[in-house]
Parts: C-alpha cells; sequence; structure tokens
C-alpha cells in the first residue's frame, strides 16, 4: 500500500499498470520516453529498476518494473521522490 500511495502522488505523469497483490508495480511512460536512459539516470543515484525491453516481447523502451520486496518500507517514499526527479527531467528536456 505504501508504495502504491507514493507512486499515485509522485508518479502521476507514468501509467501503472493495475495490480493485485505482487511485490512490483509496471509503469509505462508517455510516447517517446526512454526507461532504458531512465535506469541508467536512476543507477547514478543508488536506484534500480527492471527495464521492460529485457521482459517484453515487443522490446517495450517506454515500460519499467519496480521492485520492493527487498526496500525497507521507510525508504519507498524517498525512492519513489528520486524516481520521479529523473523522470520530470527526463520529460522537460
Amino acid at each position: 500500500h505504501v508504495m502504491n500511495q507514493a507512486i499515485t502522488r509522485h508518479l502521476t505523469m507514468l501509467k501503472k499498470t493495475p495490480t493485485k497483490g505482487g511485490t512490483s508495480f509496471w509503469l509505462t511512460g508517455p510516447k517517446g520516453f526512454n526507461a532504458t536512459e531512465l535506469g541508467t539516470r536512476l543507477r547514478s543515484r543508488g536506484v534500480l529498476i527492471d527495464i521492460g525491453e529485457r521482459f517484453c516481447l515487443n522490446k517495450d523502451k517506454r515500460s519499467f518494473r519496480l521492485g520492493f520486496a527487498f526496500v525497507p518500507v521507510k525508504k519507498l517514499e524517498e525512492v519513489i521522490q528520486i524516481i520521479a526527479e529523473e523522470v520530470n527531467l527526463m520529460l522537460s528536456s
């Protein structure tokens, strides 16, 4: 619930795939968004995401997965804020 709420608060510019349970969320950026670039930017800030291009048969470059099974609950909001900062920078350039 904490992760879902943080995504709803900070990543409204991305489409969230509906989910019931599990340990991850799939998010998709707008046309032209590059999740691989986002992954590189986030890695330099200590945040790792799973790029959709590696998981999807159609090599979807706009989607990524956020897993949270091993992230302490108290860090989830901070991590989502970092992701939102980088997404906003990418969308504004």
